[in-house]
């Protein structure tokens, strides 16, 4: 078993807001206040990847990201389609080692975040967080955050940073559950483990290894026990998509979904449960009208992989292109477990 690697930049999510060499503000001590309870569930959505990402309004986010080229970065937000501008966001943007290097804010009736900043190659996290004029809007309503290379006349680059490939973290919900988001073949343990023994873990393991950048922990395992696992698929990919391991018989649920809600009939998705002696032990498919699938089952103690199969209907430009696929721990067993 590989020993785990986590980028500091991403443990740094459940720290910095710690930190006492921070100057003190209204919008950092919300991160700070927040960011105990930052909830990696979800963290992937809708048309999301390296270059963009979608959140909630309201509560602290972070978008994390590997530059691969020495330049100018810029940082823009913009609100979710169809839905109103009145918001207001700050943001601040922190390096490997967790430091503050740049602060922006922004106003979305006068085109949101707008920062740039010159940036080396290497690991860094933008944290968010914006918040709607009056009450919060409509299911769905949200806002997205963008970082893009520019050139010297300020034209964007393809591929100054890095599609994330082998990332993976641990971080915890506001119950305390530790949750895991995994890549490029990374696997992880479903378990009653208690949070702050994963978070401990977690942050040892990264003490160990140093700066270690996100691809260097492709096909490595997460050593410490989790109780949700999520991660990022094209809605057109066919085949293997996730392995995760089972500590001991659990019941589980695995489920898709996309973000912002409203195109679950634009796809659907087929997904089998294949253990290590190559049976399927579950399956679930989409329905007309809600591409998504929710299965739940027993699964004995060992190593599974899913399989999917999804349809796109339409274009590629319309709808989401991605879907979150998670596996949880039934939160019965996780109670019963403390």
């Amino acid at each position: 078993m590989n020993k785990v690697t986590i980028p500091v930049a991403l443990l740094a999510l459940a720290t910095c807001f710690n930190t006492t060499a921070m100057a003190d503000s209204a919008a950092q001590q919300r991160f700070r206040d927040q960011g105990q309870a930052l909830d990696l569930s979800g963290y992937l959505q809708g048309k999301n990847d390296a270059q963009s990402r979608s959140f909630t309004f309201g509560s602290a986010h972070a978008h994390d990201f590997t530059v691969k080229e020495a330049g100018v970065y810029r940082f823009e937000s913009e609100a979710a389609p169809g839905f109103a501008d009145g918001y207001r966001i700050e943001a601040m943007l922190m390096d490997a080692q967790g430091q503050v290097i740049a602060r922006g804010e922004g106003n979305g009736n006068a085109g949101g975040l707008k920062l740039e900043q010159r940036l080396e190659p290497g690991d860094y996290v933008l944290q968010v967080q914006a918040n709607r004029f009056g009450t919060r809007g409509k299911p769905g309503d949200g806002y997205s955050v963008s970082v893009a290379g520019l050139d010297a006349q300020g034209n964007e680059v393809d591929g100054a940073v890095s599609d994330g490939e082998g990332l993976q973290f641990v971080g915890r919900d506001r119950e305390g559950n530790a949750n895991a988001f995994v890549r490029g073949g990374a696997v992880a343990t479903l378990g009653a483990g208690s949070a702050a023994a994963a978070s401990s873990a977690g942050a040892a393991t990264a003490t160990d290894e140093g700066n270690a950048t996100a691809a260097s922990s492709a096909n490595s395992e997460v050593s410490q026990q989790v109780q949700s696992i999520a991660t990022d698929v094209k809605i057109r990919a066919r085949g293997e998509v996730l392995t995760f391991e089972v500590a001991e018989q659990s019941q589980v649920a695995i489920t898709t979904s996309t973000y912002p809600g409203g195109d679950e009939d634009t796809y659907r998705l087929t997904l089998e449960v294949v253990d290590e002696s190559g049976r399927v032990v579950a399956n679930g498919a989409g329905k007309a009208g809600n591409g998504n699938v929710d299965i739940h089952t027993q699964l004995p103690q060992g190593r599974y992989t899913i399989n999917a199969t999804g349809q796109k209907f339409g274009s590629s430009h319309s709808g989401p292109n991605n879907y979150e696929l998670k596996v949880t721990l039934d939160q019965e067993a996780v109670a019963l477990a403390r």
